[in-house]
């Protein structure tokens, strides 16, 4: 079942309630950011008694042995079952803070208050929770829906354009996805001048929750939601391995490049509308793109979870535009397209 979601641009709409949450038992964990920038803005409407649980920020710092930071707090707190953990921050903090949440004695109530785009758009939405393993993306995890999810889109305020750039790829996924290849042209044009985050957030939110519900453990057509991410997450992953995190936006970006590339190639996929789509992926990213080459992306391959029988799964479009998922891409072709479009990006 979809969580109680609350998207709104007046904190007390969003936040007010929470007062009435687990006083004495109301937990929040924060990155060194969040901290600083965010919690001061929540801080009024928490319970009273509710400690703060602070983690270095970064992609890199998602990992088990922050799950065991927040799971010693926890402990140390005396939390029970009965604890409250409010996770305040972007994709790093909602993943972590709900996988440390679901498997502390056994699982207890969390809620997602993202900050970041990337956050409000898709990562603290549908329930994915986990960390990185060996650098591989989200290797260990868990399907849980947190209690609720609120979204208070005033926090993007307080960001860097970079970071809102970033989750900007994951509104143009879903809107492709969608079939709104408009909406993904005229960004370009837009992103120069105002966009309107939260109508953009509700569309995004709005299409993921539909998908979600259909299929909340990723056994069909939410696979879907994968679309730019076979690629883009091998990307990311040699960044990491590199030591050179990169934004997991402007890693999915590069990913769409690649894959609406491989559905012109495999699923005829007209080239009048990849074109263009491409230019204006292209144009936004241009400087943020993942600084890796084909053979560092292809070895993280074999490794995506998403893999069957040893084959990577893709999410391509077809010739009427629409997604296709689980399809398998001739090895000798992926490198062709992994190669040429780490060229066009470097």
């Amino acid at each position: 079942m979809n969580p109680t979601l609350v998207i709104a641009e007046k904190k007390r709409k969003v936040f007010g309630h929470l007062r009435k949450a687990a006083a004495g038992r109301c937990f929040v964990l924060t990155d060194t950011n969040t901290s600083r920038v965010c919690m001061p803005l929540l801080q009024p409407f928490l319970p009273a008694g509710t400690l703060e649980i602070c983690i270095p920020s970064g992609e890199h710092h998602k990992n088990m042995e922050q799950v065991q930071q927040v799971w010693t707090r926890l402990l140390e707190a005396g939390a029970g079952r009965d604890a409250l953990l409010l996770n305040l921050g972007g994709g790093m903090i909602t993943d972590l803070g709900g996988f440390a949440a679901a498997t502390y004695k056994r699982g207890i109530d969390f809620i997602h208050i993202p900050t970041t785009l990337m956050g409000m758009c898709d990562a603290a939405i549908g329930g994915k929770t986990g960390v990185d393993f060996h650098s591989g993306k989200n290797q260990v995890g868990l399907f849980v829906q947190p209690k609720e999810i609120l979204i208070y889109p005033g926090f993007l305020d307080s960001l860097p354009a970079e970071e809102c750039l970033s989750g900007l790829a994951e509104y143009i996924k879903m809107a492709m996805l969608d079939g709104q290849f408009r909406s993904v042209l005229r960004l370009h044009r837009k992103y120069q001048q105002t966009i309107n985050y939260t109508a953009l957030i509700r569309k995004a939110v709005r299409f993921k929750r539909r998908l979600v519900q259909q299929d909340p453990e990723e056994r069909g057509r939410r696979a879907l939601l994968n679309f730019g991410h076979t690629i883009g997450h091998a990307m990311e992953s040699a960044s990491l391995a590199k030591g050179n995190a990169v934004p997991h936006g402007f890693c999915v970006a590069a990913g769409l490049l690649a894959e609406i590339r491989l559905s012109v190639l495999c699923l005829q996929f007209p080239e009048k509308l990849a074109s263009p789509l491409m230019e204006v992926i292209y144009l936004l990213y241009r400087g943020h793109f993942p600084k890796v080459e084909m053979p560092e992306c292809l070895p993280w391959l074999g490794w995506d979870k998403k893999n069957k029988n040893g084959k990577p799964q893709f999410v391509l479009l077809n010739a009427k535009g629409k997604p296709e998922f689980g399809v398998t891409v001739p090895p000798e072709l992926v490198k062709q397209v992994v190669s040429e479009i780490c060229k066009l990006i470097i």
